[in-house]
């Protein structure tokens, strides 16, 4: 048995329920003691007369249900000197002394100052569940999420992406994926009040509606199957207009984790309509398991971690959706899984991590290039056309040493801006520099400043790749080799600090250019400088640069970038 603390990225009660809670549940079932620390916004200091007794009270009553000990994270509190004291370190580390925690499961790097304070003295295990890059404004994360990488004991992910990147920084890394309870999906549940007056077959997604949900493809699915009836249950997170113009798309909204097993139940055919993009490559959707373990088909877009499964049809356009969901809907029994499910349930999923984090199955680095080749078995068995899985095969041909396969795969794809990420750290590791500005250039957000820093030569160009992939140190070595060549390599040098929220570093060389030249060279750089000026209140350089983005945005319009 251990004592588990799970620094989590979700609120127990309050988020809806996802892997954190899952397998903290099952872990506690496993005979652990499993205590969850839930993440809040950051609050306004807290008034206290002192902070040890402060800190002493608090961890004196935490909520306990589903066999989990909670508690709620304490940031800042404010003594009646008026001294404001951070003190989530000292709040975590009572935790861990009152429940003599042995190991730690961590889902951010958020949590590194205090987790560098104990290392050593307490095992960390870290779980990622997704490329973090992608939820955040800014770089710094990559920087501390490497850090956390490296120093934990052992790397737990959830898709094969993951596993192909994480594993090269930390070789004790595991694929374990996520799953499902399969019996909250299985029972059979009444017909919800606010669903009972649909008579067409029914459609669903369930889940977040956020920037990787592909409305457009939705939409026209949609139109293609007037016939059927569109139920999208979830949080929306964006603007969902077009949807709303769809007459036979219905937005439920949220409902309550509990309650989402009764309207899934009445779906016919489960849906996953994502955008093929950088993001979604590392997500192993739990909807999935759980729209299977409700007897439905699925159709998907060709998500990597789709490939091979039961029951899942894989559609790239709408025809292909309206295909797929005939396909499934002309099959009226239940599909029946049981065995598969109970393989992939959460309690099989928590017993691999208890393995793993005992000790008991320490993987071993000589065996990462085998478990890359059956990567690239699985999507070679994929048989539609998926330019993203060209660049996901080329990089693991890269990471399994068959570099002319690899380039072969790449360049005679018809890959355009899928995993764009991958596609120019693999140029770069390559050294095809003659090839730098063709697959910078799919990205067309970036074509105007990619413009200006080729201009300067292949090295200045370089290093603003380098940033962009988010390979932030070598950024900085390729631009301090830059500084003797053109003063303009401190434009770049103060965009990396600017990513990496040392605004004062990024400031300092913005002014000292811009006194100089009375321009800077990016639109990026005046982007970002507008921003630390609007932070210093700093009117009229405000208005001055909002007047030169002005200009780029009409230059930009002229040249149609």
């Amino acid at each position: 048995m251990n004592n588990i603390l799970v620094l989590s990225s979700v609120h127990f009660k309050d988020d809806l329920w996802q892997r954190p809670q899952q397998l903290a549940v099952q872990l506690a079932n496993l005979e652990n003691e499993v205590v969850f620390l839930n993440p809040v916004p950051k609050h306004s200091p807290i008034l206290t007369t002192d902070v040890q007794d402060f800190v002493d009270f608090s961890v004196k009553k935490p909520v306990v249900s589903d066999g989990v000990i909670q508690y709620e994270i304490v940031h800042k509190v404010k003594e009646k000197s008026g001294e404001v004291t951070n003190i989530r370190d000292k709040f975590i580390d009572a935790i861990v002394k009152k429940h003599k925690i042995n190991k730690i499961i961590v889902y951010l790097p958020e949590y590194i100052s205090y987790l560098k304070s104990i290392n050593g003295q307490i095992d960390i295990y870290f779980d990622c569940v997704d490329e973090l890059s992608g939820f955040y404004a800014t770089k710094k994360v990559v920087l501390l999420e490497k850090e956390l990488v490296k120093m934990s004991k052992g790397v737990i992910v959830t898709s094969k992406t993951l596993y192909v990147h994480k594993s090269k920084e930390n070789p004790n890394c595991v694929l374990i994926p996520n799953a499902v309870n399969p019996e909250e999906f299985m029972k059979n549940y009444d017909k919800p009040q606010d669903i009972l007056s649909i008579k067409k077959p029914i459609v669903g997604y369930m889940g977040a509606i956020a920037n990787w949900f592909d409305q457009d493809l939705m939409v026209e699915i949609a139109n293609q199957n007037k016939d059927k009836e569109f139920l999208l249950i979830g949080t929306v997170y964006t603007n969902v207009d077009k949807l709303k113009a769809v007459d036979n798309i219905k937005l439920l909204g949220k409902r309550e984790y509990d309650k989402v097993p009764a309207y899934v139940s009445h779906f016919d055919v489960g849906i996953i309509p994502f955008k093929m993009e950088d993001l979604i490559v590392n997500t192993n959707p739990i909807k999935y398991f759980e729209y299977l373990a409700a007897g439905l088909e699925t159709v998907a877009t060709p998500m990597p971690e789709l490939i091979g499964e039961p029951h899942c049809f894989l559609a790239g356009d709408a025809e292909s959706f309206t295909r797929q969901i005939n396909l499934a809907l002309s099959n009226k029994n239940k599909v029946d899984e049981v065995a598969y499910l109970r393989q992939n349930s959460w309690l099989e999923r928590a017993k691999q991590i208890d393995i793993f984090i005992n000790g008991d199955n320490k993987c071993e680095n000589n065996g990462r290039n085998q478990i890359l080749k059956d990567f690239l078995d699985i999507y070679n068995s994929y048989n539609g056309i998926s330019p993203l899985l060209e660049v996901l095969k080329a990089e693991l041909l890269h990471e399994v040493g068959e570099i002319e396969k690899a380039k072969e795969c790449l360049f005679n794809s018809l890959v355009d801006n899928e995993c764009w990420e991958t596609q120019v750290r693999l140029i770069l590791e390559w050294k095809c520099d003659h090839k730098l500005v063709e697959y910078m250039s799919k990205n067309e957000k970036l074509i105007y400043d990619i413009k200006q820093w080729s201009n300067l030569g292949q090295e200045f160009l370089k290093s603003y790749a380098y940033r962009n992939i988010k390979q932030i140190n070598e950024a900085f070595i390729t631009a301090a080799q830059l500084t003797n060549h053109s003063e303009w390599i401190q434009e770049e040098i103060a965009n990396l600090y600017f990513d990496l929220e040392s605004y004062k570093e990024a400031l300092t060389r913005y002014i000292h250019l811009y006194h100089k030249h009375n321009k800077l060279l990016t639109e990026e750089g005046y982007r970002n400088f507008l921003k630390v000026a609007r932070s210093g209140k700093k009117e009229m350089l405000v208005a001055d640069l909002e007047k030169k983005i002005a200009n780029i945005t009409k230059e930009k319009t002229l040249l149609n970038v």
